[in-house]
C-alpha cells in the first residue's frame, strides 16, 4: 500500500545521520522507501529536495483553515464585533491584575477565583521544591529553585497548593533559616490561623496542626527579616529555604462530626464535615488592545518570555493593553513558576499580562480570535503554526518574524515583521543534543518596535488597520481555503497515478 507522510518540520535540514542503530533516524532512507512526501510548508519542501534531490516528488500543502475563521472577518469589516467578551474556562487563569507586586511584596488576590482546584482524597500531598520538581512551579515569592530546594524573596511568600484543603490536617515543612531570620521566630498562616516556628541554618523538619473549617489553599510565610547581612558575598534577600512540604490529614477513629472551631488550631477529638468548592468554570474578561499567542511553554523555538518582556517593555505605562498567553500544556505548572518570576522582575507596569491553560468552553475560543486585535509570534522557526493562520484567516493583522513556514502566508504590507538571523540548533528528538542544523534568533528589540507601531496603527490609524484586516484575510483565502487545498491535492495525486499509467503502458 502507497504511503504518503504529510508532516511539518522547522528547521533547516531534515535528519541526516544515524544514531541509534536505526536507519530510520536518517529520514532520507524513510523517504526513499515511501518515494513521496507531502509537507505543510515550502520551506520543508525546499529542505526536503535539498537532502533527496530536486527529482524526489514533494508537495507543499498547508492545512486547510481559511473557511472556520473567514466569517469573524465580515463581522469585524461590518463593525458588529463585541468590544469586550467574557470567555469561560476549563483551567486555570494567571492574571497580572490579580497580584500585588513590589519591591519585597508578591502577594496573590483571591485564587480560588483564578484556579480549579482538585478535590482531596486524603492522600498524603508531598511537594518537593527542587531542581526538576513539578511543584516549585506554586512556589511563590521565592527565587529559581536549586538542587536543594528554594529560598524565599520577598517578606510574605507563600505556596499554593493545588488541592482543597480542609479539616484537620499537619502541615510538615522541610526548611531552613538564614541570616538574622536563624532562631527567630516566625510564622505559618492558613486562612485566618496562624502558628509560629522556630528555624535554625540547617535543613530541619517542622510539624503544625491547623483545623480548617473553611476551604483553603494558600500557605503564607510572615515575620521574615530582610535585611543584608553584612559582609556576606550573596546580596539576595533570603528569608527562608523549603525543600519540600507534606500536608496530611489527620483521621480519627471516632466517626461523629463536630462542629468546626473557631479557636487557635488544635488537635480535636473528633473529625469534622467541611465544605469545599464545587468544580466551576473560570471567568475571564477581556477588553482594549487584546495582543494573543497560542503555544506549548515547554516547546523552547516559542520564545514566550522574549514575547513577555518586549511587550512589557512596550506599554509598562498603558492600562488599555492586555497580553493573553493561551497554553496548550495540560498542567498549569508548565508555565506558572516562570511566569510568577518574571512578573515580579518586570514589576512594576500598567499593562495586563494573562496566561490560560485548560479548556475554552465551545464556541469560546471563537469569541477569544474576535476580541483579539493581534497575533504574536516570535518563534525561532515553525513547521506552520495552525493558531497564526487561524487569526489571519479571521482577519488578524499578526507581529511574527517571516522564516522558515511563515515565509509562505506572512508578508510585510498586512503584518509587523520581527526581524530574525540564524544560529546553531540541534534536531529536538536527537538524544546526542549536537548542533547540526539551523533555526532563526529574533531581534528582541524590532519585537519591541512591532508592539509599539502596531499600537499606534490601530489607535490611530484606522483606514490602514482596516487596509490589513483585508490583506490577511484575501492571503489565506487565496493559501488555505478548502477549495485551494482540494485543488492541490487532486493535482498532487493525479500526477502521481499518471507516472504509474505510464510505467505499465
Amino acid at each position: 500500500c502507497p504511503t504518503v507522510c504529510v508532516f511539518a518540520w522547522e528547521f533547516e535540514h531534515i535528519p541526516n545521520e544515524v544514531w541509534s542503530d536505526d536507519e530510520r533516524d536518517d529520514w532520507r532512507n524513510v523517504f526513499s522507501s515511501h518515494k513521496r512526501a507531502i509537507t505543510l510548508s515550502t520551506h520543508t519542501s525546499n529542505v526536503v529536495k535539498q537532502a533527496m534531490g530536486d527529482d524526489f516528488n514533494v508537495k507543499a500543502i498547508p492545512v486547510p483553515v481559511w473557511d472556520r475563521f473567514e466569517h469573524i472577518y465580515r463581522l469585524q469589516k461590518d463593525k458588529v464585533l463585541p468590544e469586550s467578551v467574557r470567555l469561560e474556562i476549563n483551567g486555570s487563569v494567571l492574571d497580572s491584575k490579580n497580584y500585588v507586586i513590589g519591591c519585597d511584596e508578591f502577594q496573590m488576590l483571591k485564587p480560588f477565583d483564578n484556579f480549579q482546584f482538585k478535590s482531596w482524597d486524603g492522600d498524603d500531598i508531598v511537594m518537593g521544591f527542587h531542581i526538576g520538581d513539578n511543584e516549585k512551579a506554586y512556589l511563590g515569592g521565592f527565587y529559581n529553585s536549586e538542587p536543594w530546594g528554594a529560598w524565599s524573596r520577598v517578606s510574605r511568600p507563600w505556596i499554593l497548593v493545588p488541592y482543597s484543603l480542609t479539616g484537620s490536617i499537619e502541615v510538615i515543612i522541610n526548611a531552613s533559616a538564614f541570616g538574622h531570620n536563624i532562631g527567630k521566630e516566625l510564622f505559618v498562616s492558613i486562612g485566618g490561623q496562624s502558628l509560629s516556628l522556630v528555624l535554625d541554618e540547617h535543613q530541619k523538619e517542622v510539624t503544625l496542626i491547623f483545623n480548617l473549617c473553611d476551604t483553603e489553599n494558600l500557605i503564607q510565610f510572615s515575620g521574615l527579616d530582610l535585611t543584608s547581612v553584612p559582609n556576606f558575598a550573596d546580596p539576595r534577600t533570603m528569608g527562608i529555604g523549603i525543600s519540600n512540604i507534606t500536608i496530611r490529614r489527620i483521621r480519627f477513629d471516632d466517626e461523629a462530626n463536630e462542629d468546626c472551631l473557631d479557636s487557635k488550631p488544635a488537635l480535636v477529638e473528633g473529625p469534622r464535615l467541611c465544605s469545599s468548592p464545587q468544580s466551576k468554570l473560570i471567568s475571564l474578561e477581556l477588553s482594549g488592545i487584546v495582543y494573543t499567542t497560542v503555544f506549548n511553554p515547554v516547546d523552547s523555538r516559542k520564545n514566550w518570555e522574549e514575547i513577555v518582556t518586549a511587550f512589557c517593555y512596550a506599554f509598562g505605562d498603558r492600562e488599555d493593553v492586555t497580553l493573553l498567553l493561551k497554553v496548550t500544556h495540560h498542567s498549569i505548572t508548565s508555565i506558572m513558576g516562570k511566569y510568577h518570576y518574571l512578573i515580579q522582575r518586570l514589576a512594576p507596569f500598567s499593562c495586563r499580562v494573562v496566561v490560560v491553560q485548560g479548556y475554552f468552553e465551545e464556541g469560546y475560543y471563537e469569541e477569544l480570535v474576535k476580541v483579539s486585535t493581534y497575533y504574536v509570534n516570535a518563534s525561532s522557526c515553525e513547521g506552520l503554526c495552525l493558531p497564526l493562520m487561524e487569526f489571519m484567516s479571521a482577519g488578524k493583522p499578526v507581529i511574527s518574524p517571516r522564516n522558515t513556514a511563515m515565509l509562505d502566508f506572512v508578508d510585510e504590507d498586512s503584518n509587523f515583521i520581527v526581524r530574525s538571523s540564524l544560529e546553531p540548533s540541534i534536531w529536538p528528538h536527537d538524544p546526542r543534543q549536537v548542533f547540526r542544523t539551523l533555526k532563526n534568533r529574533i531581534d528582541w528589540m524590532s519585537l519591541v518596535s512591532a508592539f509599539n507601531d502596531s499600537y499606534e496603527v490601530y489607535k490611530a490609524e484606522d483606514l490602514r488597520y482596516e487596509s490589513m484586516m483585508k490583506g490577511v484575510y484575501t492571503k489565506m483565502k487565496g493559501f488555505c481555503s478548502n477549495s485551494v487545498i482540494r485543488d492541490k491535492l487532486m493535482k498532487c495525486f493525479i500526477a502521481d497515478i499518471d507516472k504509474k499509467l505510464e510505467k505499465i503502458g
